[in-house]
C-alpha cells in the first residue's frame, strides 16, 4: 500500500534582500499543517552559514501541529562579513499518527549584505578634464567633486588636487575643508 504524507509546508523569508553590514538580518520560517489530520514530533532544523551570527541562541523545541495550525519562527543574525549571505533550506521532520517519518524543505534565502555600514558617510570623488592635450598658454578646466553618498555627516574632509609644476591655478583652488552632509556634494 501507498503512504500518503501529511500535507506540512515550510516556508523561509526574509523581508529584505540587501542590507547593510551592521544591519540584522531577520529571518520568518513558518511551518503549516494544510492536512486533515495531526502531526506529531515536528522538529525544525536549521543550518547556519558563517556570513551570520544569531542574535541570541534559538533552541529548537519538538511539537505537535493541528490540522489547519501553524507556527512562526523569527530569528535575528547578524552578518559576518560582506557579500552574498545564503541561508540553506530549512528542514522540518514530523510523523503522521500511525509513526511514519517526513521531511520537507523550505527554499533558501539569500540576502546580500553591502560592505559599507548604514550609518557611516561615503565619500565619492570624481576628477574630470575638459582636454587631454593643449598648447602653451591654452587653458585646461580641472573639475574635482566629491559627494558623501552615505547616511552620516563626513566630519573635517579635506581634499586637495595635485597640481603639475607646469600649470598654474587661474581660478578656484586646488584644495577644500569642511564637513559633508548625506547626499551633499561640493564641485
Amino acid at each position: 500500500f501507498i503512504i500518503t504524507p501529511p500535507d506540512v509546508m515550510i516556508t523561509k523569508e526574509t523581508p529584505m534582500t540587501s542590507i547593510a553590514a551592521d544591519e540584522p538580518i531577520e529571518l520568518i520560517i513558518k511551518i503549516k499543517n494544510n492536512g486533515n489530520i495531526k502531526v506529531l514530533g515536528v522538529s525544525l532544523n536549521e543550518s547556519l552559514p558563517d556570513c551570520a551570527v544569531p542574535l541570541k541562541e534559538e533552541k529548537f523545541a519538538t511539537f505537535d501541529l493541528e490540522s489547519g495550525e501553524s507556527k512562526i519562527f523569527t530569528y535575528e543574525f547578524l552578518p559576518s562579513k560582506a557579500g552574498l549571505c545564503i541561508f540553506n533550506p530549512s528542514r522540518v521532520t514530523f510523523s503522521d499518527p500511525a509513526g511514519n517519518k517526513f521531511s520537507k524543505f523550505s527554499d533558501e534565502v539569500k540576502v546580500m549584505v553591502q560592505a559599507r555600514p548604514s550609518s557611516e558617510p561615503h565619500l565619492v570623488i570624481d576628477k574630470n578634464v575638459d582636454k587631454y592635450s593643449a598648447l602653451v598658454d591654452d587653458g585646461v578646466a580641472v573639475t574635482v567633486k566629491i559627494k558623501n553618498d552615505g547616511s552620516a555627516k563626513a566630519s573635517n574632509v579635506s581634499l586637495m588636487d595635485a597640481i603639475p609644476a607646469c600649470a598654474v591655478i587661474s581660478q578656484g583652488a586646488n584644495n577644500w575643508t569642511g564637513d559633508l552632509q548625506p547626499e551633499e556634494q561640493k564641485v
